[in-house]
């Protein structure tokens, strides 16, 4: 019995008729709404990836131009920090020179008062 139940399932699954035509018909056309349905779900969810893509580069380009700026200022702030402390220094050392020149003067005095003299200075150390 069981060999003659799986011919007559082969001659069933062969054999074609009305209702079979019109199931492989509705088959068809369910394949080809599906089909369509989620193309189009694949469209709006590639829409959506691509909006959200768009959106989190413009975001990206924002930030990097606010780096940016905030970059040239701060590069800005030390150049202008480097020039006054440039600045400074150049008054110190122009001071410094100054008065190395005015001791080197007085030394120089005292070493032709001592010339003269042929005496050294008292050095007192008043109480």
């Amino acid at each position: 019995m069981d060999g003659s139940n799986k011919q007559m399932r082969r001659q069933n699954a062969t054999k074609s008729g009305p209702r079979d035509y019109t199931a492989d018909y509705w088959e068809k056309e369910e394949k080809e709404s599906i089909t369509e349905r989620y193309e189009k779900l694949m469209d709006t969810i590639e829409d959506w990836e691509t909006k959200k893509k768009n959106k989190a580069n413009r975001k990206l380009e924002r930030r990097e131009a606010e780096l940016d700026k905030k970059r040239a200022k701060a590069v800005e702030s030390y150049h202008n920090e480097i020039a006054t402390i440039e600045e400074i220094a150049e008054g110190a050392k122009a001071h410094a020179l100054e008065n190395r020149r005015n001791e080197e003067f007085k030394a120089k005095e005292k070493a032709n008062m001592i010339r003269s003299t042929g005496e050294l200075p008292a050095t007192c150390v008043c109480l």
